[in-house]
């Protein structure tokens, strides 16, 4: 045998064969047997990560905004913000609001939206006049109408004015000035409105009794009742509901359904005896004050849930506002195109289509109008629950085509083409050609999603990313490294422009679309070396060093580097190459990456698995010898 005489502890092993070979088979097994383990293990663990949960398909799908309901409530809160919240000035003392003089609230004026009118104006109590009174003897001064709703003038007595518009008030307080004295004329004049409570119920973020003035409309009592709890309000909803804290110690119970959403047509403002309907949403695209009334002492004002399901009206297509709301009494065709913002330029204004669902047969009714007769009011349609206003539109084919070219040309702006005729090389020659400080190597085309106006949904990338998931078959590495690239991909155009630009190559020059972007970088001229260097930054860019130049420059090699195992990244491509592959350019990078720290169980886990491998070898060399 090849190996008897040349290594006694072998030759003592062979002559024992007859008890080795048992042993030998029996590790040969166990190696082979581990082996498989570990292949067994390996192999369901990858199929368990395809059968996975993907982790980006947790979350829902966005859909479609509901741009018309969304439009109406910003306004609702821009509104208001703009408006402020009191009318008056008020001072803080003690945590108590105290009334200012009346001195600081005539100065302090009101937020109005006109000229008061003074056969809708009432008087109230706290409303602040200036009584004048001229003839023989002419006087006049400032007074607060009492908390009865009375004027006091000295000399004449008391007047009633409770209830009075404010023109009914000037003529009571004529009459009995000329009552008192016959050459004598006299009248009021309103100075500053009064601040009065009103209530608010219903579906607001804070019920309660809120601050107004006469001037006010129902939609900032609403407003005010929709701002965001304050502390107090957070910590009575919280006892309410079961939720408490006290010091370390708390309690929870299951979270309460979700919240209703007000509405924003169904308000109703209880007046004494009489209930009057407001309709703010109507009222923002109108501007029909009917349906936004001014608020009175002792109002209520309550908000309604906003009933969808069952309870709506749609317009889409060639409108400037798409979207549905909630049905009310009373609503037409119309007003629906009136709240919508009436057309777009591309509609198709004479055939504007009303489709009504009919239970009894399931089948849709369908009636054509002729929207210019609706905007002129001459013609109109009341609509029913869940009623589809469809206006159609004409695709106008665009005949004028630019581009844009941005960053270091001569010209910036937008450039006249011909679709898919005129080349990236002609713009830029248009254009006046690149400054001296432009980065070539890293300019690039960026182009437009054609079906962003098809399709909103395409602009987000989550959604994207989804959608080209959907029927994927990635494990998750995979899956990862998918998702890494669809976030960093961006609508380019592939282009060489070393290649068209520095060599003249005009294979590699490509034809433009329009709203095309042309973006040329400003070159730092410079080489940026980073990672395990003593002094990382940008060094001043030298035509035909290498990369140990820019290193030296950098500091030198720190103790953790990785010596040889530098990469650089070139400009434009970002590719990574090795060191020494070819020349440095202006705007590449050099990255000198760190020693990689091992622990004593990587080392110790690393010569486990050789020896195994080492015993399992020499097990099978020995028992191929041994069958031999």
């Amino acid at each position: 045998m090849i190996l008897q005489g040349r290594c006694p502890k072998i030759d003592i092993l062979w002559k024992g064969r007859s008890y080795l070979l048992p042993v030998l088979f029996g590790i040969a097994v166990l190696s082979v047997n581990a082996s498989g383990q570990l292949l067994e293990s390996y192999l369901q663990q990858k199929k368990a990560e395809k059968e996975e949960p993907n982790p980006f398909l947790q979350g829902s799908v966005p859909m479609r905004l509901n741009q018309l309901d969304k439009y109406y409530r910003r306004a609702f809160s821009g509104q208001q913000e703009r408006q402020g919240f009191r009318i008056g000035m008020n001072t803080e003392t003690s945590g108590t609001r105290t009334t200012a003089s009346l001195r600081q609230r005539i100065e302090a004026g009101a937020v109005l939206d006109g000229a008061v009118n003074a056969d809708e104006y009432v008087m109230g109590p706290m409303d602040i006049v200036s009584v004048n009174i001229w003839g023989d003897m002419s006087s006049a001064f400032e007074t607060m109408v009492t908390p009865e709703g009375s004027v006091i003038i000295p000399t004449v007595g008391e007047i009633s004015i409770r209830g009075l518009t404010l023109a009914q008030a000037k003529q009571a307080v004529s009459g009995e000035i000329r009552k008192k004295y016959g050459k004598l004329d006299g009248t009021i004049t309103l100075l500053a409105p009064r601040t009065f409570h009103v209530h608010v119920t219903g579906v607001v973020t804070a019920p309660g009794t809120y601050e107004v003035s006469p001037f006010d409309r129902v939609d900032k009592a609403v407003f005010l009742a929709t701002l965001p709890e304050g502390e107090e309000q957070k910590a009575k909803k919280a006892k309410s509901t079961g939720v408490e804290e006290e010091g370390f110690v708390s309690f929870t119970v299951p979270p309460p359904p979700k919240e209703p959403v007000m509405s924003m047509r169904n308000i109703l403002v209880f007046r004494g005896a009489d209930t009057l309907h407001a309709d703010i949403l109507r009222y923002y695209a109108t501007g029909d004050v009917r349906f936004n009334p001014r608020l009175r002492d002792g109002d209520i004002v309550h908000v309604s849930v906003e009933r969808l399901e069952g309870n709506t009206v749609s317009v889409d297509g060639g409108v400037n506002l798409p979207g549905s709301f909630e049905y009310l009494p009373g609503d037409s065709v119309g007003l629906l195109l009136r709240i919508a913002q009436g057309f777009k330029e591309t509609a198709v204004v004479d055939s504007v289509i009303i489709a009504r669902f009919r239970p009894s047969d399931s089948t849709w009714e369908l009636t054509r109008l002729d929207g210019r007769l609706v905007q002129s009011g001459t013609l109109d349609m009341p609509l029913e629950r869940n009623d589809r206003v469809f206006v159609p539109e004409r695709k106008f084919p665009r005949t004028v085509h630019a581009v844009a070219v941005r960053g270091e040309v001569a010209t910036n702006g937008y450039i006249p083409i011909v679709e898919n005729v005129t080349t990236l090389s002609e713009v830029i020659a248009r254009a006046g050609g690149f400054t001296p400080r432009a980065s070539i190597a890293e300019g690039m085309v960026l182009r437009r999603n054609p079906n962003l106006d098809l399709d909103p949904l395409v602009q987000i990338p989550d959604y994207v990313r989804l959608r080209d998931m959907r029927l994927t078959d990635l494990d998750r590495e995979r899956r990862e490294y998918f998702t890494y690239e669809q976030a960093i991909q961006r609508n380019t155009v592939s282009v060489d422009f070393i290649r068209l630009f520095i060599e003249g190559d005009k294979t590699a020059d490509v034809l433009l679309q329009d709203g095309d972007e042309i973006v040329i970088p400003a070159s730092g001229n410079s080489v940026f070396v980073y990672g395990q260097v003593r002094i990382p930054g940008h060094v001043p860019f030298v035509a035909g060093e290498d990369e140990s130049y820019y290193i030296e420059r950098a500091g030198g090699y720190t103790e953790a580097a990785t010596r040889g195992k530098t990469r650089v990244i070139k400009a434009g491509t970002k590719n990574w190459v090795d060191e020494g592959s070819g020349p440095l350019g202006p705007g590449d990078m050099i990255f000198v990456p760190r020693q990689i720290d091992r622990d004593f169980n990587y080392y110790f886990t690393l010569a486990r698995d050789f020896l195994t491998v080492a015993v399992s070898v020499v097990t099978i060399y020995l028992l191929v010898r041994q069958i031999r």
